[in-house]
């Protein structure tokens, strides 16, 4: 049985109702398919919807990101895409003798 989305405004009134929720930078409703789009700042504003809308809330690193992985999520018969991302940098950089170790054990040299 396939569940027909709940109109478009009606999901902005909701979205807009979740005071308790950190607000979407963007929101986007796709043009022929029952896609939400909702992009947030940072990850853990993404995490509480994804939460809230019963996700996943891990994540994973690409090119010194962070990124949300909600997984599946289906609201109101849309399918939710939650988009945030955080810059992550290191706390300190390596010591000379623990990036010498690393270099030995890939066989790589670092510039």
């Amino acid at each position: 049985m396939t569940t027909q989305p709940t109109e478009p405004r009606v999901m902005l009134a909701l979205i807009a109702l979740a005071t308790d929720l950190p607000v979407p930078g963007d929101i986007r409703f796709h043009p022929t398919k029952p896609i939400l789009s909702l992009t947030f700042e940072q990850v853990s504003d993404g995490q509480a919807w994804s939460q809230h809308l019963g996700g996943q809330t891990i994540t994973y690193m690409h090119s010194g990101r962070r990124f949300l992985d909600e997984g599946q999520i289906v609201w109101r018969g849309w399918r939710v895409q939650l988009h945030a991302s955080d810059e992550v940098r290191p706390d300190a950089p390596l010591s000379e003798d623990t990036a010498a170790r690393l270099t030995a054990l890939t066989g790589t040299v670092v510039a």
